[in-house]
């Protein structure tokens, strides 16, 4: 799934992440983050979603998780955008894992 369409779900997944308030629902599109990032080849889809609309994707609203007061949420956002900042995206070589 997530490789004929991973790039539609990391969108969709970090919109939501930025307009949703509800704790549980948050905590479940977390956990579907945490279950696509489960591949590292879908890593780089979370880095291509930057745009002029949304520079801050994907960490924007990840970040704007770690307010939130539910400890599921704060240490679920932690564990992505650990995931997402160890992995960088050099071209054309593909993505890189920072070690170290």
């Amino acid at each position: 799934m997530f490789a004929t369409q991973g790039s539609q779900y990391a969108k969709l997944y970090i919109d939501l992440l930025r307009k949703l308030q509800r704790v549980d629902t948050v905590q479940a599109v977390l956990v579907a983050v945490n279950e696509m990032l489960s591949d590292p080849t879908t890593i780089p889809l979370f880095h291509q979603l930057a745009s002029s609309e949304h520079p801050d994707d994907p960490y924007g609203p990840l970040i704007k998780c770690l307010t939130m007061e539910e400890e599921f949420a704060v240490l679920g956002s932690l564990r992505i955008l650990a995931l997402l900042i160890s992995y960088v995206s050099c071209m054309p070589f593909g993505p890189v894992r920072l070690t170290g």
